[in-house]
């Protein structure tokens, strides 16, 4: 087992680590703690509760160095808290299991970070996630995008490829996506992720990320088709990542200036057509 391997969370109904990911079905892998159950929350909404389904999550970063209003923790005093917060949320959504990689942000960028990827490896090659969540391609958070990179990275050298691979909104909308790239995934108890984003407490002093989330969840869901009912009442937008995992040649910044290239000429076209003669 991998020294970068610490269990934050291991739910009692499995007999150890290695068991919880022998029968993950779904995969969240998140830059800090809490970013899980923003990006993630389809994944766990549909594991809760069920026996057939299982959601594990990967958090690569200790979350130290996030911002802090009022009363200043150290570092080290931060990172336990957070670690307890994101505890207290496997708790309450019953996940299988949650390793912590407890690695700083700094550690994740500039080169790739074989440790990391070797690490991620390791925890794959003992899954077979039908379903894998991350950050998106746009994530203007550096160290998000980073455990993006790392995590394609890994797939492409694991034995193992997903049924769906996907990029999910965290601090971009994903709005301006055009399918088949988009989609959206349904979230189908909305309470509960809004429960386990609330146990982020130390996150919740910043921002108010557990009513944010669900609004964006509410938006997504309602003003994606202005001529058809909503197929669900929350839906968080992802992006299409299989084509990475799929084509090892691909590189996402290639994906990425397609991905907005057809944003780009279909926005164009759309305005010319109406917009001749008129202006």
């Amino acid at each position: 087992m991998s020294l970068l391997w610490k269990p934050t969370y291991l739910n009692p109904a499995f007999s150890s680590l290695e068991d919880a990911l022998k029968k993950a079905t779904h995969l969240g892998v998140g830059a800090h703690p809490d970013d899980l159950e923003i990006l993630a929350g389809p994944g766990i909404s549909e594991c809760y509760q069920k026996s057939d389904r299982h959601f594990v999550g990967v958090v690569c970063t200790s979350g130290s160095g996030s911002p802090q209003f009022g009363e200043a923790l150290s570092a080290k005093q931060l990172a336990e808290v957070r670690a307890s917060e994101q505890l207290a949320a496997a708790e309450k959504g019953e996940y299988a299991a949650v390793v912590s990689l407890s690695l700083e942000s700094s550690e994740l960028k500039g080169p790739i970070n074989r440790s990391l990827v070797e690490g991620l490896k390791n925890l794959l090659i003992l899954m077979s996630p039908q379903v894998v969540y991350t950050h998106d391609l746009t994530d203007p958070h550096s160290t998000h995008l980073a455990v993006t990179l790392h995590l394609i990275q890994a797939l492409r050298e694991s034995s193992h490829q997903p049924q769906l691979f996907y990029g999910c909104e965290v601090w971009r909308s994903l709005s301006w996506l055009d399918h088949p790239h988009k989609y959206l995934l349904s979230v189908n108890n909305a309470t509960l992720i809004s429960d386990l984003i609330s146990c982020h407490k130390s996150q919740l002093h910043v921002k108010p990320y557990h009513l944010a989330t669900i609004g964006r969840m509410q938006a997504n869901a309602t003003f994606d088709n202005a001529y058809a009912e909503n197929s669900a009442d929350f839906t968080v937008a992802a992006m299409d990542l299989m084509p990475l995992i799929v084509d090892d040649q691909l590189k996402p910044e290639s994906y990425l200036e397609f991905l907005i290239s057809s944003f780009r000429n279909k926005s164009l076209s759309t305005l010319q057509s109406l917009g001749k003669g008129s202006v």
